[in-house]
């Protein structure tokens, strides 16, 4: 009998790259199936390139190998359908099987019901993706075989009393239309953070993690217990804020990842009530991106 296969479409960065390869570990693990990482659609450097194979997941890796044909008759009816008012997507090059899309940001319970070889099109930023198969997605998300020397002398630092605390801005901010959907976290959100953790334990230090080390510098300079970090890769970033006893994350799915991957039963970890902009939030539903005892604080 020939083995079933799930293949996932990989897109946007690190963390995004992550939740759609867990759920598909996910779903391989309860079909028995193979797992095949569709990378057509990222770069072969820069930012949006293939970022998991530094790490353990266990999969085959597709790449569109398209002939010239195929990809000017997808063209040709993917600009059709917009012509006459469909949006729906162009199929998946080189797949003939079902295709599952996740519309919105939400969990979709109809995942539960994918019994066959299903090509998943989506962002799935949810752990109900792949709740049951937790071990498996850290196994998998194993960092220290990426990290560098400098993360692992670094990590020796972060210990009990320790905050990590991440500033995203990057592509929030150089882009106009990431701005208006993604919205950055504001000073008073983290100084709400920290008083609240605070009021749970002692905070010691404060490792403040960000892709604008100078904002990010300038917004807590006058923090008595923040230090700066900075590993040589993003894979040093998310291990180092992994380590720290609590997490103030950004409305980033790099610093969920750095605080789902935190071992502890008992970590603590802040994160943005809304996880996109106003605007964006109205039209998308994005509260099961937050795993239980996560505190949700009002930005």
């Amino acid at each position: 009998m020939k083995a079933k296969t799930i293949r996932v479409q990989m897109l946007g960065g690190l963390g995004n790259q992550m939740f759609q390869a867990a759920a598909g570990i996910a779903l391989a693990r309860r079909l028995s199936a193979r797992l095949e990482l569709d990378t057509s659609r990222l770069r072969i450097d820069g930012a949006r390139r293939f970022s998991l194979a530094a790490l353990n997941v266990d999969a085959d890796i597709f790449t569109d190998k398209q002939s010239p044909f195929e990809r000017t008759f997808n063209k040709i009816t993917h600009q059709t359908g917009k012509l006459f008012g469909s949006r729906s997507p162009r199929r998946p090059t080189g797949w003939r099987g079902p295709v599952f899309t996740q519309t919105n940001y939400n969990y979709t319970p109809e995942f539960q019901q994918i019994s066959e070889d299903c090509y998943l099109r989506g962002y799935f930023q949810s752990p109900k993706f792949f709740a049951g198969a937790e071990d498996e997605v850290r196994a998998a998300y194993t960092l220290e075989r990426a990290i560098s020397k400098y993360a692992r002398a670094q990590a020796q630092e972060i210990g009990e009393g320790s905050v990590a605390l991440h500033v995203r801005r990057g592509d929030y901010l150089a882009h106009s239309g990431a701005n208006a959907f993604h919205g950055v976290m504001q000073p008073a959100y983290y100084e709400r953070a920290l008083d609240l953790l605070e009021s749970k334990f002692a905070i010691q230090k404060i490792f403040v993690f960000s892709d604008d080390p100078d904002h990010a510098r300038a917004m807590f300079a006058h923090h008595p217990k923040a230090h700066f970090l900075r590993g040589e890769s993003e894979y040093d970033d998310m291990y180092l804020m992994s380590k720290a006893r609590a997490h103030i994350i950004a409305n980033s799915t790099f610093s969920w990842w750095s605080a789902w991957l935190d071992p502890r039963p008992d970590a603590l970890v802040i994160a943005p009530d809304a996880w996109f902009s106003e605007q964006a939030t109205a039209t998308h539903d994005t509260r099961d991106i937050y795993p239980p005892g996560w505190i949700r604080l009002q930005t």
